[in-house]
Formats: structure tokens, C-alpha cells, sequence
């Protein structure tokens, strides 16, 4: 089973994040610490971490939308007329005139569709997911991390929304941060893979 290009893409960017805060954190521990490091960690700790769920983000939306680009080309391909999708959808072959549409149906599901839907809450992150037919509630890692990622968020939220604090993160604790979000979104790509969608 292969993983994903999104995967292996956000994976590196989140191992070269975790390289970054670890220099980050030896410029502020140093006998003689950088002093723009040292004197702004709270700044740099509110960035790393608002970075890491960035990743988090950009990698849900992109695999979501690759999901959803798969199935928005099934549906070209197999040129069903608009009005059949009503009717099957509906259960009834009462339409009105003005909601029949003999074209074939082109309905697609965009990037900001997804972008609009999802967020790196847990919760969200379910529900987008169940709409392209995925319950992330059967994969035992998702469920496994989703509390820890759903604290990480909450904080991120925390101080984009309410400029709060970060002074109860460590370097350490980012680092951390970011072995749970490689191990979730990890989780998610073999989850997704073994339900062979495309």
C-alpha cells in the first residue's frame, strides 16, 4: 500500500519544522543565547505551533479534495442526466418543470468547497470526511490521537482568537506536537488507501 504524495509532502514539511524549532531551541539555551530568539520564545512558540497546525490543515483539505476531484471525474465520465439524480435522490417522478434539467449532471465539488468544510478539528475533520463516504470513527489511530490533536487546535485557537499565552509550551512540546500530527495524518492516509476510492 503506497501513501499518498500529500502524506509524504506534508510529513516532510513537518519534520523540517521539528529541525527548525530544535535550532530554534538551542539558539535560546546556548551558553550565549541569541538574544532575538531569546528575548521573543513566546512569539516563536505561538508561530511554531500555529505553523504546525497549518500543515495540518493544508494536508486534510489537499487529500480531502483529492477524494472529492476523484469522484467529481466519476461523475463526468459516466454523463448522468441531472434529472435521474433528482429522481433517485427525491424517490419521486413528480419534478416540476423548472427543477427538470436534461443536461448531464456537472455538479463538482471544489477546492474551496473543501477548504470552506474542513478545519483541523477533530469534529470537522469527521464530518467533511463522512461526506465523501469515510468514517474515520472505524480507524483506531484517528481515534487514538484525535483528543490529543483536538488540545493542540484548541490551544491554536486559543491564541489566534484570544492572543493567548504560550508560556505553558515548551520546544519540546512542539516537537511532541508534531510527532501526534505526523502519526494522525499518517493514521488517515492508510485509512484512506485501504478503502481504494479512486
Amino acid at each position: 500500500m503506497s501513501e499518498s504524495l500529500q502524506l509524504i509532502k506534508y510529513r516532510s514539511l513537518l519534520s523540517d519544522l521539528g529541525g527548525l524549532i530544535l535550532e530554534t531551541e538551542k539558539r535560546v539555551v546556548s551558553e550565549n543565547p541569541d538574544p532575538l530568539f531569546y528575548n521573543n520564545v513566546n512569539f516563536y512558540v505561538k508561530m511554531y505551533l500555529t505553523a504546525i497546525c497549518t500543515y495540518l490543515e493544508a494536508y486534510l483539505q489537499d487529500i480531502a479534495f483529492s477524494i472529492a476531484d476523484t469522484f467529481n471525474n466519476k461523475i463526468e465520465d459516466a454523463k448522468i442526466p441531472k434529472n435521474f439524480l433528482m429522481w433517485a435522490i427525491s424517490r419521486s417522478a413528480d419534478l416540476k418543470e423548472k427543477d427538470q434539467d436534461i443536461n448531464y449532471f456537472s455538479g463538482k465539488i471544489s477546492k474551496k468547497d473543501i477548504a470552506d468544510s474542513i478545519s483541523p478539528n477533530p469534529f470537522k475533520t469527521i464530518s467533511t470526511f463522512r461526506m465523501l463516504g469515510i468514517d474515520l470513527m472505524n480507524c483506531e489511530e484517528f481515534r487514538n490521537n484525535k483528543s490529543q490533536i483536538g488540545s493542540i487546535v484548541g490551544k491554536r485557537n486559543g491564541i489566534i482568537h484570544h492572543n493567548d499565552k504560550a508560556s505553558d509550551l515548551s520546544f519540546s512540546d512542539l516537537r511532541t506536537h508534531i510527532q501526534i500530527c505526523q502519526k494522525y495524518i499518517h493514521a488517515i492516509d492508510t485509512y484512506i488507501n485501504a478503502k481504494e476510492l479512486g
